[in-house]
Protein backbone atom coordinates (compact mmCIF):
# COMPACT_ATOMS: atom_id res chain seq x y z
CA UNK A 1 0.00 0.00 0.00
CA UNK A 2 2.75 2.63 1.11
CA UNK A 3 4.32 2.47 -2.76
CA UNK A 4 0.98 3.50 -4.19
CA UNK A 5 0.93 6.16 -2.09
CA UNK A 6 2.29 9.31 -3.73
CA UNK A 7 4.79 11.05 -1.23
CA UNK A 8 2.14 13.98 -1.07
CA UNK A 9 -0.68 11.02 -0.23
CA UNK A 10 1.59 9.98 2.21
CA UNK A 11 2.24 12.95 4.06
CA UNK A 12 -1.57 14.10 4.63
CA UNK A 13 -2.46 10.55 5.52
CA UNK A 14 0.25 10.95 8.44
CA UNK A 15 -1.07 14.58 9.00
CA UNK A 16 -4.41 12.78 9.14
CA UNK A 17 -3.26 10.42 11.23
CA UNK A 18 -1.54 13.08 13.69
CA UNK A 19 -4.66 14.69 14.33
CA UNK A 20 -6.47 11.13 14.90
CA UNK A 21 -3.93 9.25 17.41
CA UNK A 22 -2.17 12.34 18.47
CA UNK A 23 1.46 11.46 17.13
CA UNK A 24 3.00 9.93 13.64
CA UNK A 25 2.92 6.56 13.26
CA UNK A 26 6.08 5.17 12.53
CA UNK A 27 4.36 3.09 9.13
CA UNK A 28 1.48 3.52 7.17
CA UNK A 29 0.16 -0.31 7.17
CA UNK A 30 -3.42 -0.52 8.06
CA UNK A 31 -3.16 -3.80 10.02
CA UNK A 32 -0.47 -0.97 12.50
CA UNK A 33 -2.98 1.73 11.91
CA UNK A 34 -5.89 -0.33 13.01
CA UNK A 35 -4.03 -1.68 16.20
CA UNK A 36 -2.73 2.25 17.11
CA UNK A 37 -6.87 2.84 17.18
CA UNK A 38 -7.65 0.24 19.30
CA UNK A 39 -4.96 0.92 21.81
CA UNK A 40 -6.27 4.80 21.72
CA UNK A 41 -9.42 3.69 22.31
CA UNK A 42 -8.35 1.00 25.04
CA UNK A 43 -6.39 4.08 26.52
CA UNK A 44 -9.22 6.39 26.69
CA UNK A 45 -11.53 4.20 28.49
CA UNK A 46 -8.63 3.13 31.17
CA UNK A 47 -7.95 7.18 31.72
CA UNK A 48 -11.94 7.68 32.29
CA UNK A 49 -11.80 5.20 34.58
CA UNK A 50 -9.26 6.09 36.74
CA UNK A 51 -10.96 9.89 36.66
CA UNK A 52 -13.59 8.30 37.93
CA UNK A 53 -12.07 6.10 40.57
CA UNK A 54 -9.73 9.11 41.94
CA UNK A 55 -12.45 11.82 42.16
CA UNK A 56 -13.27 10.94 45.26
CA UNK A 57 -9.43 11.72 46.26
CA UNK A 58 -9.42 14.97 44.97
CA UNK A 59 -12.99 15.82 46.59
CA UNK A 60 -11.17 14.27 49.92
CA UNK A 61 -8.46 17.02 48.68
CA UNK A 62 -10.88 20.06 48.34
CA UNK A 63 -12.56 19.61 51.72
CA UNK A 64 -9.91 19.36 53.42
CA UNK A 65 -8.20 22.61 52.21
CA UNK A 66 -11.58 24.52 52.47
CA UNK A 67 -11.57 23.40 56.35
CA UNK A 68 -7.80 24.66 56.72
CA UNK A 69 -9.17 28.06 55.09
CA UNK A 70 -12.08 28.12 57.86
CA UNK A 71 -10.37 27.20 60.50
CA UNK A 72 -7.31 29.78 59.69
CA UNK A 73 -10.51 32.32 59.20
CA UNK A 74 -11.42 31.61 63.42
CA UNK A 75 -8.31 30.96 64.59
CA UNK A 76 -7.98 34.18 66.43
CA UNK A 77 -10.86 33.33 68.47
CA UNK A 78 -9.74 30.01 70.42
CA UNK A 79 -7.17 29.71 72.42
CA UNK A 80 -3.37 27.65 72.31
CA UNK A 81 -5.07 24.56 72.81
CA UNK A 82 -8.28 25.14 70.19
CA UNK A 83 -11.35 24.46 72.47
CA UNK A 84 -11.45 27.16 75.03
CA UNK A 85 -12.04 30.86 74.07
CA UNK A 86 -9.63 33.11 74.68
CA UNK A 87 -6.07 33.20 75.82
CA UNK A 88 -6.88 29.35 76.60
CA UNK A 89 -8.59 30.35 79.97
CA UNK A 90 -11.48 28.02 80.43
CA UNK A 91 -14.74 29.89 80.94
CA UNK A 92 -15.22 29.43 84.83
CA UNK A 93 -11.72 30.44 84.90
CA UNK A 94 -12.07 33.17 83.28
CA UNK A 95 -15.39 34.40 85.23
CA UNK A 96 -13.20 34.07 88.50
CA UNK A 97 -15.62 30.86 89.40
CA UNK A 98 -13.27 28.17 90.57
CA UNK A 99 -15.49 24.26 91.00
CA UNK A 100 -15.12 22.56 93.79
CA UNK A 101 -15.05 18.92 93.93
CA UNK A 102 -17.83 16.93 94.83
Amino acid sequence: MNDALSDIEQKKLRADLNAELGYYPATLDPDDIERHRRMNAASAADLDKVRRKWAWHREQRRRAAVEAEGRAHVADLYGGDGLSLGGGESAAGASGQECSGL
